[in-house]
């Protein structure tokens, strides 16, 4: 605050100068900074009156050990159980499953089918090698009749009976093709049922890589697509994140590993949650920092972008509290009222710090054992207001007023002063005589 004598900015208090001049922002002209308040009266009020007016007060106790810090979160897929069906090939979609955004799919379901001219020599010479092999050995199905692993398992082929020196080039061959096709985007599934059938399949297949939902689905039948289009986003809810928004002042207390509770209040469900980390990106809009919680999610019942509240036990040092209903916060400042007597009450400006449930810790203003007003601040904080020293013109008061003249002092008085003064100069010039 400026200190007397000095001048300043009405618009902009931060500037403060010491002699006259124009604010280098504003172009204002400075004006003299007024002397700090006088601190605010104390209030006295009789015990009978305090209990007509609800006025109730409480010691100011330092505390330490737990609190329940709760905010409100957000569901998000966990990127580690987000799968993306990309393009491995330029081509065009052939056929499209009634399979929408939202929609729940499993593994392996048919979602799709394209066609792909430039797959078709990769094809041709991994039907050559699996065929070339099955005349040779069961490399196409099992003992049984059933296929063959899916994956590596299709390139660990068995041998037996054959030359160690053609086994490691037929393995290698199918390796490179397996290799291949699957940067081309051809499923397992399909590689098996291609090796089975031995022919060139009509179009490639597109399969869901995991159970899930569909976040984004971008395909269509006729779509021309390049290699790296992406037809679908699938994300397994069973596991989900929850971003908390955490004021900084908050932040400070939580750690990860830390235990927390996550509930829907609309559906009266509560999980179990875990600090996984606090991430490093600041949000302007909310001024908060994110914290990201794992949930497990068993029953499907959290979905992405939906609002959760979240409770996290945190560990606080000794510090002052007071109710929260005892500090009046003007938007400027925050004060509390204490008893200094019986029926005295004070104001005193304080500085805050966390806030849990209904109490508030004191960082600056008041000191353990003190007693504070928890009920009828709104009245003590009304009457200090009125007490306050009034403004110079107030002060001053109303104009004295010359003896003999009318209290009013109106233009009525002054026109009757005018008259008798102008009567008695009438009556010396006509020697007395009243006319």
């Amino acid at each position: 605050a400026a200190r007397p004598g000095r001048y300043t900015c009405p618009m902009h208090p931060e500037v403060v100068s010491d002699a006259e001049g124009r604010c280098p922002t504003c172009g204002m002209k400075l004006v003299r900074a007024e002397p700090p308040a006088a601190p605010a009266p104390a209030v006295a009020i009789a015990p009978d009156k305090q209990r007509v007016l609800g006025i109730a007060v409480a010691p100011v106790l330092q505390t330490s050990g737990a609190r329940a810090l709760r905010v409100l979160g957000r569901v998000a897929a966990d990127e580690a159980h987000t799968y993306k069906v990309n393009a491995g090939i330029s081509g065009s979609i052939h056929d499209v499953a009634a399979v929408a955004t939202g929609s729940r799919v499993r593994k392996d379901q048919y979602l799709g089918s394209f066609y792909a001219p430039d797959a078709i020599s990769v094809l041709q010479l991994f039907i050559l090698n699996t065929q070339g092999f099955a005349r040779k050995s069961a490399w196409a199905t099992n003992p049984d009749g059933t296929p063959r692993g899916e994956g590596k398992n299709e390139v660990e082929v068995d041998l037996s009976g054959h030359a160690k020196s053609q086994s490691s080039l037929q393995n290698a061959n199918i390796q490179q093709r397996v290799m291949q096709l699957e940067n081309m985007g051809i499923s397992a599934r399909q590689r098996t049922e291609i090796a089975n059938a031995g022919q060139l399949p009509d179009t490639i297949r597109i399969y869901a890589p995991a159970d899930g939902f569909v976040l984004a689905r971008a395909v269509f039948p006729g779509l021309k697509f390049d290699r790296g289009f992406e037809f679908y986003r699938i994300a397994d809810l069973h596991k989900v994140w929850v971003l908390a928004d955490v004021f900084p002042q908050d932040a400070q207390h939580v750690r990860a590993g830390m235990a927390a509770r996550v509930s829907v209040p609309e559906q009266h469900v509560t999980l179990p949650a875990k600090v996984v980390e606090i991430l490093p990106q600041f949000d302007a809009a909310t001024r908060t920092l994110k914290v990201k919680l794992a949930v497990d999610n068993p029953a499907l019942l959290l979905r992405p972008d939906m609002f959760v509240d979240v409770a996290v036990r945190v560990d606080l040092a000794p510090a002052l509290v007071v109710p929260a209903d005892a500090v009046v916060d003007s938007g400027l400042a925050k004060r509390v009222f204490v008893q200094t007597a019986d029926g005295s009450f004070e104001a005193r400006a304080v500085e805050t710090g966390w806030r849990s449930g209904d109490q508030v810790e004191i960082v600056k203003g008041l000191r353990e054992g003190e007693r504070v007003v928890t009920s009828g601040t709104f009245f003590l904080d009304s009457e200090t207001r009125m007490r306050s020293p009034v403004s110079g013109a107030a002060a001053a008061g109303p104009a004295s007023v010359p003896s003999g003249a009318s209290p009013r002092g109106g233009a009525g008085d002054v026109r009757h002063a005018h008259a008798s003064a102008a009567g008695e100069e009438g009556m010396h010039r006509h020697g007395g005589e009243a006319r």
